[in-house]
């Protein structure tokens, strides 16, 4: 072979080279195909908001295009963001799967569900009828010196509230006769008071020298101030109102008003004066919290403390100088 022929055949064979590696870098395929990349690792995670029983539930996941919810409650999704609707209150743990084609991962969470808020009306009365009692504890009764400031919009634990006296824990069962007394509310607006048979004698407002104690039905209840017969503070049946409050600014946005001579809740005295340890016609409480479980009322006391001058039939929680608290949970 002639050195002609053979510097023809080397440039055919450099030429062949230099094209295959320039179509190499230009991006063609790859002898291992771009089709074999494998997905960057998933990052499972979520975030949710709660109104009343549904979640909207917002997907973060990263890297993730299948997604698996488990509610549970027996309830699945494979919504991105799904919205799930609980059929009641609970504490629900949610895992949701996010996957890809080469992984997955969970993130799990637990939902709390609360119950949701009914009205105070069908949460006093049951919705027909119910029966509460004192709280079996410690300040189920209480008494103190506000100084005005329950009812300048702050909450309970932002105030100085001095309480000059509460029921210790041993007192729920030598005050027996208190704490077994009963106050049925009912949807049609009736309130009955049953003291069970007894009744308990506060030393200041019975008698001073021999203590206090409890009284039987039957025997004499006189005011040691004026020697007012006080038995209608024993069993009664009562109206009641309960309305939103539309006052200044408050700790609570509801009263629940009582009608009738004697109608107490929880304890017949409050204020200052001793007029206050007399029958009332009626009292008004503010409901300063209120649930299937548990209500918490105050007031300012009756008589003088809470008469308006200009009409003294109107009573006004916001005009007395003392409180008075008491907490009651249903009867068992």
């Amino acid at each position: 072979m002639n050195l002609r022929r053979l510097l023809g055949y080397s440039s055919v064979l450099f030429l062949g080279l230099t094209m295959m590696n320039c179509s190499s870098d230009d991006g063609g395929s790859s002898s291992d195909g771009d089709d074999s990349v494998t997905p960057d690792p998933v990052v499972a995670s979520y975030s949710y908001v709660i109104e009343d029983y549904t979640v909207t539930f917002t997907n973060e996941s990263v890297n993730a295009d299948t997604y698996a919810w488990d509610f549970g409650d027996g309830e699945t999704s494979t919504d991105k963001d799904p919205v799930h609707t609980y059929a009641e209150a609970g504490d629900y743990s949610v895992k949701m799967t996010a996957s890809n084609e080469a992984s997955e991962k969970e993130s799990v969470k637990v939902v709390k569900i609360e119950e949701v808020g009914q009205d105070p009306m069908t949460l006093l009365t049951g919705g027909s009828s119910k029966t509460w009692i004192l709280a079996p504890e410690k300040n189920a009764v209480s008494f103190g010196n506000p100084a005005g400031i329950w009812y300048d919009g702050l909450s309970l634990d932002d105030t100085a509230v001095e309480m000059w006296w509460g029921n210790l824990a041993d007192q729920v069962e030598g005050r027996s006769c208190l704490f077994d007394n009963e106050y049925t509310f009912t949807s049609d607006g009736d309130y009955t008071r049953e003291t069970n048979g007894a009744i308990w004698k506060e030393w200041k407002v019975f008698d001073a020298v021999s203590g206090e104690g409890c009284s039987a039905d039957g025997e004499e209840l006189l005011s040691r101030y004026a020697d007012d017969d006080v038995s209608a503070w024993r069993d009664g049946d009562f109206t009641f109102e309960l309305e939103t409050w539309s006052g200044a600014d408050t700790i609570f946005n509801y009263t629940l008003t009582t009608a009738g001579m004697g109608a107490y809740i929880g304890h017949y005295v409050s204020g200052t004066n001793t007029s206050d340890y007399a029958v009332h016609d009626g009292a008004e409480y503010g409901i300063v919290s209120i649930a299937e479980d548990r209500i918490e009322l105050i007031s300012y006391g009756w008589g003088g403390d809470d008469m308006d001058a200009a009409a003294p039939a109107v009573h006004d929680p916001a005009a007395g100088t003392r409180w008075y608290k008491v907490v009651l949970v249903p009867k068992p």
